[in-house]
């Protein structure tokens, strides 16, 4: 209309009635380049409009409709997200791991992705008709139809046999893994979502196995202090993430005929408790992980005041149950967990002089993936400069070097008490009364 107004004002007038005119009579004005509009019967004339250059499909730069369905299939957004614990769950490995053969972390990510891919392609070919009935899930390619059940199914099978192919090149264990995961997803949690409520707490067991899945892939164990610790944090991350979600979209859900906790939940008092005890357990983690000797105590600071923000939007969201304080779970969830990840790795043990342990250091490679390990220290010591802790370290370590030197040349001096120890391959020291011996 705004454009119309440029006309003469009896032109612009008429089509604005023959506009509101077709409005009103519920019929669209059918707009064909180089013809004359539509007008619905006893509608005062109509105008012929200037056509229009429209770019064709091939000229848009733009996936074919066929590759945009199939990420759409694949739910390649959140595979993406798996990808990214998979990953850190092979970092948590440490050095020697990532040094020894660092195309081992980019097939992993890849199986993991396309392991992914198979298990939602065949979670929408079962949903088929329950995302029809979802304002949310009603445009997914199995429901406009445009993917073939055929084609979906092919997919699926092929995205699963080549990431199964492609982990297994890494290590059985991370195979035999995402071979499970798509069974899982597939199977039992699919099938679960219209008959029990569990169907929540069997999804979040779905997606704390890909950690572990890039933990074995750099050689650990499944059972290793940090793939228990990843896995343990991706589990319980996802109920707040979920949760929130349910709650956002609970009428859909219903529509789809879904058994879920907010479905169930009219006044939401027990959605809002699982978010708020969830995230109470989540907060444990860091600390846990501090007393092990996974990390170093400041991850178990720092995850206290990242825990304690995702603790106060839970809270708010008990306090009063309303879709906006559920959105702000959902996106404080979505913020939280690469931060965790982050932090998990800037401060784990297992980088920690691992260019000192037995040999192993920089020497051990050369060319590109030298270049490689070098990047990731270099990234990884710039984010240790920003920690305050780190900085007070350093400050402390200077000062004790300088008394150390002043020791070198007099011998006979005293030294104030002062004890050099390790933390995170620096330097600080502790307090001791001087003449103690222990």
């Amino acid at each position: 209309i705004a454009m119309l107004r440029c006309l003469s004002s009896p032109v612009a007038g008429r089509t604005v009635r023959i506009i509101s005119a077709a409005r009103q009579s519920n019929r669209y004005v059918r707009y064909n380049p180089g013809r004359s509009l539509s007008v619905p019967a006893g509608s005062p004339g109509s105008v012929q409009p200037t056509a229009l250059a429209v770019p064709s499909s091939q000229e848009r730069d733009t996936p074919t409709p066929v590759v945009s369905s199939l990420l759409t299939l694949s739910k390649a957004r959140l595979s993406l997200l798996v990808v990214s614990t998979t990953s850190t769950g092979f970092l948590a490995a440490g050095y020697p791991a990532l040094a020894s053969s660092p195309s081992a972390l980019v097939v992993a990510s890849v199986g993991t992705f396309l392991c992914s891919c198979s298990a939602g392609a065949l979670n929408q070919i079962y949903e088929a008709d329950r995302d029809s009935r979802m304002r949310r899930t009603r445009k997914r390619p199995m429901v406009t139809g445009a993917l073939s059940p055929e084609m979906a199914k092919a997919f699926a099978l092929a995205s699963g046999a080549a990431g199964t192919a492609s982990l297994a090149a890494v290590d059985t264990t991370a195979a035999a893994l995402g071979v499970a995961n798509i069974i899982l997803y597939a199977g039992p949690y699919t099938l679960s979502k219209p008959v029990t409520e569990w169907n929540t707490w069997i999804g979040a067991a779905v997606g704390a196995i890909p950690p572990v899945m890039g933990y074995c892939a750099a050689g650990g164990g499944m059972l290793d202090p940090p793939a228990v610790a990843l896995a343990s944090a991706l589990y319980l991350w996802q109920f707040p993430h979920f949760m929130a979600l349910n709650w956002m979209y609970r009428e859909d859900y219903a529509r789809g005929g879904y058994e879920m906790v907010a479905t169930n939940d009219p006044t939401g008092e027990r959605t809002a408790g699982v978010i708020v005890r969830y995230a109470a357990a989540l907060s444990t983690i860091p600390i846990i992980c501090w007393a092990t000797e996974i990390t170093g105590v400041m991850f178990a600071v720092e995850g206290f005041a990242l825990n304690g923000y995702a603790a106060y939007v839970a809270w708010k969201f008990k306090k009063s149950r309303t879709n906006g304080n559920a959105r702000k779970v959902f996106l404080c969830s979505l913020g939280y967990l690469p931060c965790w990840m982050m932090l998990f790795l800037l401060h784990s043990k297992t980088w920690d002089g691992e260019d000192e342990k037995d040999g192993v250091g920089f020497s051990i490679i050369e060319g590109t993936a030298n270049d490689i390990q070098e990047f990731f220290f270099t990234i990884r010591d710039a984010g240790r400069d920003l920690c305050l802790h780190e900085a007070v370290i350093n400050r402390v370590s200077g000062e004790d070097d300088s008394v150390n030197s002043e020791k070198k040349l007099n011998p006979g001096g005293n030294d104030g008490g002062r004890r050099v120890s390790g933390f995170y391959g620096k330097q600080t020291f502790h307090g001791c009364h001087e003449g103690d011996e222990k």
